[in-house]
C-alpha cells in the first residue's frame, strides 16, 4: 500500500482533521524511513540505531539491562547488542559514577559525530526550508512544533 493510499484511508476514517494535522501525520510516517536511512549510513543494525538514539537522549546513565528494557529485548540480547556497539566504537562500558559494582554504557564522541553526519543531509534540507520562512512564520511554526512535541510527550508517558 502506497503512502497516498494509507493517507486516503486514514482521511476517510478521520475527516475532521486539518491539513496541518495530515502534514504532521505524513512527517511521523516518514520517521521509520529516516531511521532506516540512518541505520544504513551508520552501518549497524536497526536495534543498534535505536540503542544509540536512546543512549544519546537519556539524561540518566544506564547499563545494558536498562537499555534492553527500553528496547524490549532480553538481557542476553542487550549484552550482545552492547558488545556489537562497543566493537564498532560507538559505545564503551564504564563504571557507574556512584555504584562501582555496576557498569554503564556510554556513547563515544565518535558516535555523536557519526549520528550527526548521518543526519546532516536531512538537517541541511530542513534548514534550507526553515530559511525560506519569515521571522513571523518561523515563530508560528516553532510554537506549533513545540506544542506538538509537548502533546507527543504527554501521550507517550500517559
Amino acid at each position: 500500500m502506497e503512502i497516498d493510499d494509507v493517507e486516503a484511508a486514514e482521511r476517510r476514517d478521520s475527516p475532521e482533521l486539518s491539513e496541518v494535522s495530515w502534514a504532521l501525520r505524513e512527517v511521523n510516517r516518514l520517521t521509520d524511513a529516516v531511521n532506516d536511512a540512518v541505520t544504513r549510513r551508520l552501518g549497524v543494525g536497526h536495534n543498534e540505531t535505536l540503542a544509540l538514539d536512546i543512549l544519546l537522549q537519556s539524561p540518566e546513565a544506564m547499563g545494558p539491562v536498562e537499555l534492553g528494557n527500553h528496547l524490549g529485548i532480553r538481557s542476553a540480547s542487550a549484552t550482545a547488542l552492547v558488545d556489537r556497539l562497543e566493537s564498532s566504537g560507538h559505545v564503551r562500558r564504564v563504571r557507574h559514577p556512584t555504584d562501582r559494582r555496576r557498569l554503564i554504557v556510554e556513547t563515544t564522541d565518535s558516535a555523536r559525530r557519526d549520528v550527526l553526519a548521518a543526519l546532516l543531509p536531512l538537517l541541511t534540507d530542513v534548514e534550507a526550508i526553515a530559511q525560506e520562512l519569515s521571522a513571523d512564520e518561523a515563530a508560528v511554526v516553532t510554537r506549533y512544533l513545540r506544542g506538538v512535541a509537548g502533546a507527543m510527550r504527554r501521550f507517550s508517558t500517559g
